[in-house]
């Protein structure tokens, strides 16, 4: 084997071990994504989904993210009302990271 060769595979296991390395420490994120309907319950007739915010999400985006690939129009000021009516005393637009909310779920 050359020498080149040599390199080229030390160069490889390399970025193999760096990789895992990396994937290991970083440890496991809890994905923002699960489908519309799945272990969604009702309260005052209002169907919702129980959620952790992430770093970046937004009562909207989540919203949105609860009904990706659905298509349904929604009304800003109702799903902020839902919402609140959902999580009383809680700031619709200033969320915790971390901390989990009820957030509407809507079938159209």
């Amino acid at each position: 084997m050359t020498r080149k060769n040599k390199l080229c595979i030390y160069i490889l296991c390399l970025l193999v071990i760096l990789s895992i390395y990396k994937d290991l420490t970083r440890g496991e994120e809890e994905s923002s994504y699960s489908p519309p309907l799945e272990n969604s319950e009702t309260i005052h007739d209002t169907l919702f989904m129980h959620r952790t915010v992430q770093p970046g999400d937004t009562l909207l985006s989540i919203v949105e993210e609860i009904h990706q690939g659905e298509d349904i129009s929604l009304h800003f000021e109702q799903v902020i009302q839902d919402f609140k009516d959902l999580n009383a005393g809680v700031n619709p637009y200033e969320l915790t990271i971390h901390e989990s909310y009820y957030f509407p779920v809507y079938t159209y």
